[in-house]
């Protein structure tokens, strides 16, 4: 038998039944530790553990960490779209400075990621031949490609922890490279997700197409209206999708590299972000567009104020719904959905 425990706001481990003991004795493991048995679902006190109690016989030692841990984490409310929302301002005004320059960098680091395709662009355009000028761009889109594939990815997992950070009052520059820790899980569970996405996209797509086509195909008024309904059901299909794949995935790759749970695998982790939003499909869906249109009305403040006000309050909107829907009970493994 083995298990996690929470250190500095850390899952670390797994350790056995000797080790701990050690622990214990030194005082690195403490009777409000919070620790999980591989395999379990939930994040308990040490001393409320069977096989653990017995460690901490005589001991008078219940003085919390001096740095806020997942326990603290658990007094955050469910899930609802008021309450993310008013954490996320909240979290934005008493933040904003750290936000900030989480932003300044993350944006820095977006732009240095779209280099190779601009460079290229600008090389095709002064090329004298037309082969050349094509190779060129090809070279710029399969390295930008790659840039955002394994630098990018681990990049936007790093997002909603960062803003989970914040959420703590932890937050801290290192925190946006976090995707790179286990970067390997981190990004074959954002292609995953991804891919998982664009399947059922494509699915969902198909009897808008099958209208449009037919619409064409008869063409006049009659051909009109199938192209109407093949529209509308193209935009339902789009809409349900985003609903019961898309936000219950967006999650995931962050959960692979957060270190404040125990190491997960790429399906592990997939599970975890679906189990963790389950009935929560539409409000998060809701929450998500309200936050993006916000977002998106800052770039006409100047358009500084989508770097002053629009990414960091971004971070916090992210960190709002992530802390919510999946540190409330900080399970290192989830039962699928």
């Amino acid at each position: 038998m083995q298990w996690y425990f929470v250190e500095n706001g850390a899952a670390v481990g797994p350790f056995d039944l000797t080790q701990l003991e050690a622990m214990a004795a030194s005082g690195r493991l403490r009777r409000d530790s919070q620790s999980c048995r591989v395999g379990a679902s939930e994040w308990i006190d040490a001393s409320a553990d069977d096989a653990l109690r017995e460690l901490f016989a005589g001991s008078l030692s219940a003085i919390p960490w001096s740095t806020p841990s997942i326990a603290a984490t658990m007094s955050l409310p469910e899930f609802t779209f008021s309450a993310a929302f008013a954490l996320a301002i909240d979290t934005f005004k008493k933040q904003w400075a750290m936000l900030l320059l989480v932003s300044v960098i993350y944006l820095g680091i977006s732009a240095i990621l779209g280099i190779p395709g601009q460079v290229s662009n600008f090389a095709a355009g002064i090329a004298g031949e037309r082969d050349a000028a094509a190779f060129l761009i090809g070279l710029g889109g399969c390295c930008g490609l790659l840039l955002q594939v394994f630098v990018g990815l681990p990049l936007i997992a790093s997002f909603y922890y960062c803003g989970a950070q914040a959420i703590d009052g932890k937050l801290q520059i290192p925190d946006l490279f976090v995707g790179f820790r286990r970067y390997w899980v981190t990004v074959g569970t954002s292609l995953l997700s991804y891919i998982l996405v664009g399947v059922a996209l494509a699915v969902s797509l198909i009897p808008a197409l099958v209208c449009i086509l037919i619409g064409v195909g008869i063409g006049e008024i009659p051909g009109g209206f199938f192209i109407v309904v093949g529209i509308l059901l193209g935009l339902v299909g789009y809409v349900a999708v985003m609903a019961f794949v898309g936000v219950r995935l967006l999650c995931a790759a962050t959960i692979a590299c957060d270190p404040a749970r125990a190491p997960l695998g790429v399906m592990d982790s997939i599970k975890a972000s679906w189990h963790g939003t389950r009935g929560k499909e539409f409000p998060l869906l809701g929450y998500l567009l309200v936050v993006g249109i916000a977002i998106f009305a800052t770039f006409f403040l100047l358009c500084i104020g989508f770097l002053l006000v629009g990414t960091p309050f971004a971070f916090a909107a992210a960190g709002a719904a992530y802390s919510m829907l999946y540190r409330r009970n900080a399970s290192p493994v989830t039962t699928a959905a």
